[in-house]
């Protein structure tokens, strides 16, 4: 990282502030969605979720779960037929949910997102540099000058050779794309980075280099980093906490240590069972049968048991609870009940488990 861009761009904490405590805090969100036949489609539904400075947080799921809602109701980008119905989005106590021009400046300076399909994310007759400078130019206010070199380093910090500067979106290389999207995202040296699948149709090798980017620009810049992916590999690579995200809820959340080696929801151990390990040797890839629900015509009780092989009369009839049972450890889930101050305990004995093969 140069000298020169890192000085410029290291995020200091305001006075007072806490490093553990959030940066952005979501709580309570429901987002829904009209449709043309006029049924509501309820996409996300009554989540929770946070995100500390230098902290990475791995928001996964199935396609459809409801992950990139997520990030249009941060931004501010829900579809013209999308609204947040309850809930609260907040960055430093600041609520995000509230309408003007002050939480749009908000939004795009100290919360910043890289998505996925950088070709279509950039404006294909501008040179990348020039992008990056206008992006510090209108959020920093600074002059053409002062944005250009800033520019320059933001891009060479990310891998951006200077032979390529000039180069139109076209030019170049996928992987390249991506780094110039994500000096686009740190150009004004946001508190909060949203990484949204940023890895699609990359290579495999490409995409290890950009997530280890991503990872470098966490711990460099102090960032708290949202990254979003149905990948589970990598969340287990690069994220401190998880949150398991199913038809629009978070069925389970906690360290990445604590989720991954003992997952109690059945969709988070069915996730991980159809997950490949190099690891683990030979083992039997568990498939995950069926498909998700239709968000516009949910089934009673738990969205998931429908294709969860332990799901009873219960489980078809009520809404799950979600209990906390440490900091920042949660289960929404019939078959277990709250033990004092200890972790869920199966409710059943003896308890049917899903198997995982040895990971």
């Amino acid at each position: 990282m140069s000298t020169a861009a890192g000085a410029d761009h290291v995020r200091q904490l305001p006075a007072g502030a806490d490093a553990a405590s959030p940066l952005l805090e979501i709580s309570g969100l429901r987002v829904s969605f009209t449709l043309s036949d006029g049924r509501r489609l309820t996409a996300v539904d009554g989540i929770n979720l946070s995100v500390a400075p230098s902290e990475a947080v791995g928001l996964a799921g199935e396609s459809g779960s409801g992950k990139s809602t997520v990030v249009g109701a941060i931004m501010g980008l829900l579809a013209p037929n999308g609204r947040i119905d309850a809930g609260n989005i907040r960055y430093r106590g600041l609520d995000l949910v509230a309408k003007g021009a002050p939480l749009r400046r908000t939004r795009w300076r100290e919360i910043a997102v890289v998505f996925q399909g950088s070709l279509v994310a950039l404006n294909p007759v501008i040179k990348v540099r020039d992008q990056v400078a206008e992006a510090i130019e209108l959020r920093l206010g600074e002059s053409a000058e002062v944005a250009q070199e800033k520019a320059k380093h933001l891009l060479h910090d990310v891998g951006i050779p200077e032979k390529r500067l000039n180069a139109y979106p076209h030019q170049l290389s996928g992987g390249q794309r991506q780094r110039a999207m994500l000096a686009v995202a740190l150009s004004c040296s946001p508190a909060v980075l949203i990484g949204d699948e940023p890895t699609t149709a990359l290579d495999v090798i490409v995409q290890a280099q950009i997530l280890e980017l991503l990872d470098r620009m966490r711990q460099e810049y102090g960032l708290g980093l949202i990254l979003i992916t149905h990948d589970l590999a990598v969340i287990a690579d690069m994220c401190d906490r998880v949150a398991i995200m199913y038809a629009g809820r978070i069925v389970e959340s906690g360290s990445v240590k604590e989720i991954f080696s003992a997952p109690r929801h059945p969709y988070t151990q069915a996730l991980l069972g159809a997950a490949p390990d190099a690891r683990a040797g030979r083992r039997t890839i568990k498939v995950l049968e069926g498909h998700p629900p239709d968000l516009s015509a949910l089934p009673p009780g738990c969205h998931f048991a429908p294709r969860c092989p332990l799901a009873d009369a219960r489980c078809r009839e009520e809404d799950p609870p979600t209990i906390e049972y440490a900091d920042r450890v949660t289960l929404a889930c019939h078959r277990y009940s709250l033990g004092d101050g200890k972790p869920p305990t199966p409710i059943d004995a003896p308890y049917p488990t899903l198997e995982l093969g040895k990971r």
